[in-house]
């Protein structure tokens, strides 16, 4: 008897190598910025980005836990498409878009049109675990917080917003859809829509509107992210490759000691997780979750990729 299962096991275990060469262009799904407000960053590092341009080895790559969960938003999105076509507003799927203006490429899930006004949208899909108490507030939010996307979707569906009316689509929104892929609650997913907007400070950056528990909808503007932000950050990134210089990190693997604990004292980190790292603060490190799921990062025995390099010096970035 074929043991089918261990052989899907040993695919999904066998190395998925990070493709070699320059990039062709910068990707919505890896975007990138510092924030307007504070300078703190947003979305992915500028030093994994370059690492996975220049074909470093991952030290700590794709699981099969990972791979399973991508594999079923395909799935998903599939669905999507399905569910797009029943209503009579599917338009196409799978999209790709290049914005030269940028040097931008990407693709798009699925184009659609709004029956209310026969406009043209995009749909990002996104599925996620809704079982999970933490994951699912804090996308569907709770009593005292609002509902937010994760910052690499929100940055995602801006990006190819930027994409879109650089390359002279009329298209105005895109739909960022959380589908709960647990099938526990139906109102575990979740609609965002975003669309480009001008602040008061002249700056580009993403309005993002969605029901509340009432079906009215509300919104707000992340004023953190701004289209020049975006394209800074590309441009930053595309120096340090043309001159070969390794960019500094943006993000923490291990806090130091006062940082975690201010962080505790403001509740922004859980009492379970801080009485664990108060036992053993070099096993239970507290830091970015970017640092640790970063496919340069630690491996089970500690050997990081990303960490093993010499400091960088400081190129004024931060």
């Amino acid at each position: 008897m074929f043991n089918l299962l261990s052989a899907i096991k040993n695919n999904l275990e066998a190395p998925n190598p990070i493709k070699s060469g320059r990039i062709f262009a910068h990707t919505p799904s890896s975007a990138m910025c510092y924030s307007a407000l504070d300078n703190s960053p947003v979305g992915t590092c500028i030093r994994s980005a370059y690492m996975g341009i220049k074909s470093f080895p991952a030290s700590n790559p794709m699981g099969i836990y990972v791979r399973m969960t991508t594999e079923a938003g395909k799935l998903w999105e599939n669905w999507l498409v399905n569910q797009y076509k029943e209503l009579g507003i599917y338009v196409s799927h799978s999209v790709k878009l290049y914005d030269e203006t940028n040097n931008m490429s990407g693709e798009i899930d699925i184009v659609h049109m709004n029956p209310l006004t026969d406009e043209v949208e995009i749909t990002e899909c996104k599925q996620y675990n809704g079982s999970n108490y933490f994951a699912q507030m804090g996308i569907v939010g709770s009593k005292n917080q609002r509902p937010t996307p994760k910052e690499s979707h929100l940055l995602q569906c801006f990006d190819y917003l930027m994409m879109c009316r650089n390359t002279g689509q009329n298209i105005k929104f895109s739909n960022l859809m959380y589908l709960d892929r647990s099938c526990g609650s139906f109102y575990n997913n979740f609609q965002f829509r975003i669309s480009l907007f001008e602040t008061a400070s002249k700056q580009i950056s993403p309005l993002v509107e969605y029901f509340d528990s009432e079906g009215n909808v509300q919104s707000y503007v992340d004023t953190r992210i701004t289209e020049k932000g975006i394209v800074e950050k590309n441009k930053m990134l595309d120096a340090f490759l043309e001159n070969d210089l390794l960019p500094p990190r943006d993000y923490e693997l291990s806090y130091s000691s006062e940082k975690v604990e201010l962080l505790y004292k403001s509740k922004q980190i859980s009492a379970t997780k801080y009485n664990k790292w108060k036992e053993d603060p070099v096993k239970n490190k507290i830091g970015d979750w970017n640092c640790t799921y970063c496919p340069y990062g630690p491996d089970l025995k500690g050997f990081s990729t990303c960490w093993s390099l010499q400091e960088e010096i400081d190129y004024g970035v931060n």
